[in-house]
């Protein structure tokens, strides 16, 4: 952890799990908390509802996008936002508070999280990765050909300040016609993966 922090990439481990993912600056982190369910509730079902507007905001910015794996990703998983088969958004999702199980009268929430990679140096993020994973020994090796970020794909300017504005003015009325709560917070922190 001191190494990766001298050079520039602290690490912090996120309360929803996974693998290493760069975050920070040049990637957007969109959380929803959605009560659990008691009626069949699945974490596919929850990352169904964490990736749809993302996909439904993609189209709207004129990408077609879907879910579904990435070999050679960083924190590969079913659930990977990808746009022309490259890995643009990764999920995680963590079921919290309540009493175990859907059936009980207090089930919890759970909490969905997604990091969009939008205009940070790609390249740089995944050689920060590949080198966390050697100084633990680990036997991992991500490709940064399998990722992309939103500017790229977009073939166009598009910063991380102009992603969340379009975000957000998109999901508003995207979330309230469903008649969802949306609050929003804004987070900043340097290069941390």
């Amino acid at each position: 952890m001191a190494t990766m922090a001298d050079e520039g990439w602290p690490i912090f481990v996120r309360s929803t799990g996974g693998t290493a993912v760069p975050h920070g600056i040049g990637m957007l982190n969109f959380s929803v908390m959605f009560p659990r369910q008691h009626e069949k509730a699945t974490t596919d079902a929850y990352y169904r509802l964490l990736c749809q507007p993302l996909i439904d905001w993609f189209v709207h910015l004129g990408l077609a996008a879907t879910t579904g794996e990435v070999p050679g990703s960083y924190c590969d998983g079913g659930y990977n936002v990808q746009i022309d088969g490259k890995k643009i958004v990764g999920t995680a999702q963590a079921w919290r508070g309540g009493l175990a199980g859907t059936t009980s009268r207090h089930p919890g929430y759970v909490l969905a999280h997604a990091c969009i990679a939008i205009d940070l140096d790609i390249t740089e993020a995944i050689s920060a990765i590949n080198r966390f994973y050697g100084y633990t020994g680990a036997a991992v090796d991500v490709q940064p050909e399998a990722a992309s970020t939103l500017q790229e794909r977009m073939r166009r300017p598009f910063d991380s300040a102009q992603a969340k504005r379009s975000l957000i003015e998109f999901l508003e009325p995207y979330f309230t016609a469903q008649g969802i709560i949306v609050r929003c917070q804004t987070a900043l922190a340097d290069r941390p993966l």
